[in-house]
Parts: structure tokens; sequence; C-alpha cells
């Protein structure tokens, strides 16, 4: 399980090479993103993950 709560990671950029590793991204968004937080740590997002992650035909 990831750090996302979520078997997989909820993030859309699919092709980061820091996609799956959420420890990674973490690190990388508090360094180099001007304070943006990971596309899975957003308040918006987390709500929609929560919901989709018991539907087990949605892909993640």
């Amino acid at each position: 399980m990831l750090e996302n709560g979520m078997k997989s990671c909820s993030c859309k950029n699919t092709k980061c090479t820091r996609y799956g590793n959420c420890k990674e991204c973490i690190q990388h968004h508090k360094t180099h993103s001007k304070n943006k937080l990971p596309h899975c740590k957003r308040p918006e997002n987390i709500e929609v993950a929560k919901k989709m992650s018991g539907f087990s035909h949605i892909i993640c």
C-alpha cells in the first residue's frame, strides 16, 4: 500500500519518474514545486480518491 492509502498511485502524471514512489514524490514537491502539494495530497483529490478506491473496475 502506498502512502496515499491506495494500492496504486493516483497521480495523473503516469510518465513521471517518481510515479508510484510516494517518498520521492513528496520530497520533490517539498523542495522543487513552490509549495504545491502532490496530486494525491491535494484536498480536492483526497475525497475523489477515497470514493474511487471502492470501485474495483476503476484504475487509479
